[in-house]
């Protein structure tokens, strides 16, 4: 007689919104609601979706879906590979899912498992837009590669992909991933006392605050770094595009001490929309790299979802020592060599290289005309930095 199949008990699933203590239940009138395309989307705009009923309920039950497949495997695994323990032996008491916000790709949310003795979160990205849809499978594959060709830490691992469904939203694609804890989102917001730009961190556990000036030294230099440790001299690939708007970093705050991730590589492609000088040498290549760095760390939407506004001028020399520090990842002899290549151009010269790096943005996307009005001084800025720090290494080549 053949033994008898051994069955977990299956956990219970508590589904909640990001800001809201008590979970939901199928009666709540939020679960037939329709689901939020993007962060921006109102109640009266446009469905996101007016072929199908995509509403947080359908959105609950693909997660579901997913995470139910074969008695929870896909979690039991992740959670394996975290603990380092067997995933047969894991059995879960509760599972949270909690809806963290609406993304034009992603509408990610954090599961956490509950155990007797362990909690483990992960953030499951869901594909609800055709968007997300289409990007994926590719943002998947490439971080599972940059992990293995850079094992940092800066980025999430991810565990699993696959697809998950039911009424409503039809079968979507969805993958497990990292998740990075007591990181937050942050973005450019007005002081209410004089108006002035600052950074603002969300923190869902001690409440919004404003990053005083060290620490917001501290988080341009730490995006440049990652950004450049993840560069390919040899292929001139690099991670790009990426938007602060969308929240692709999160930053982590503990007292003075502060630490940077970035959560998502869309693309890993060569400067091949470069000028065609960035791709004579290396030294030319970083310095297309270093120009739309400092271009792209400069733009942000007004909390996040606001006008597209323009960074404090800090943002230029610590995105420039961002990229010494990550370019001494790779040769301790690179920052160096770099700064003085950059110290032999002239200000006009700077200033047309970055006319040309302008030139490679689509004219009719939102930020041209913000660039383009800052464009002079950031480069007059960029060049007096690199004028430092070539003074400083005089006689060191």
């Amino acid at each position: 007689m053949p033994a008898a199949t051994h069955m977990t008990p299956r956990p219970r699933i508590r589904f909640y919104l990001t800001g809201r203590r008590a979970a939901l239940c199928r009666s709540d009138g939020i679960w037939e609601a329709p689901l939020p395309l993007n962060r921006s989307h109102r109640p009266d705009d446009t469905p996101a979706f007016p072929d199908r009923a995509a509403t947080y309920g359908a959105y609950f039950d693909a997660v579901t879906d997913f995470l139910a497949w074969r008695d929870f495997r896909r979690l039991r695994e992740a959670v394996g590979i975290r603990r380092q323990i067997s995933p047969e032996r894991l059995n879960f008491e509760e599972i949270r899912v909690c809806l963290e916000k609406h993304g034009a790709f992603y509408h990610p949310a954090r599961i956490e498992t509950i155990a007797a003795d362990y909690r483990e979160s992960f953030v499951l990205n869901v594909a609800v837009s055709s968007a997300g849809d289409a990007a994926i499978q590719r943002e998947f594959s490439l971080l599972e590669e940059l992990n293995r060709f850079r094992p940092d830490g800066y980025l999430p691992r991810v565990y699993s992909l696959g697809d998950g469904g039911g009424p409503g939203l039809g079968r979507r694609q969805l993958f497990l991933g990292e998740w990075f804890e007591d990181f937050s989102e942050f973005h450019l917001t007005r002081h209410p006392a004089d108006g002035a730009l600052g950074i603002l961190v969300w923190d869902a556990r001690n409440g919004v605050f404003f990053l005083p000036e060290a620490q917001t030294c501290q988080l341009y230099r730490q995006v440049a770094l990652i950004l450049t440790v993840y560069f390919d001299p040899s292929t001139t690939r690099q991670i790009f595009p990426w938007h602060h708007a969308a929240g692709d970093f999160v930053v982590r705050c503990q007292n003075d001490r502060l630490a940077v991730r970035l959560i998502t590589a869309r693309q890993y492609s060569p400067i091949v929309s470069a000028p065609q000088a960035a791709a004579d040498s290396l030294a030319e290549s970083l310095f297309f790299f270093l120009a739309n760095l400092s271009i792209q760390t400069r733009l942000d939407r007004l909390e996040g979802v606001g006008n597209l506004v323009w960074s404090d001028d800090v943002a230029v020399g610590e995105t420039l020592n961002g990229v010494l520090m990550g370019l001494k990842h790779k040769h301790p002899a690179l920052p160096t060599r770099f700064i003085h290549y950059l110290g032999s151009f002239a200000p006009e010269e700077v200033r047309d290289f970055f006319q040309a790096v302008l030139k490679t943005v689509d004219p009719h996307a939102p930020e041209f005309s913000l660039i383009s009005e800052h464009l002079e001084d950031h480069s007059r800025l960029m060049f007096h930095e690199v004028q430092k720090r070539f003074s400083d290494t005089a006689g060191t080549i």
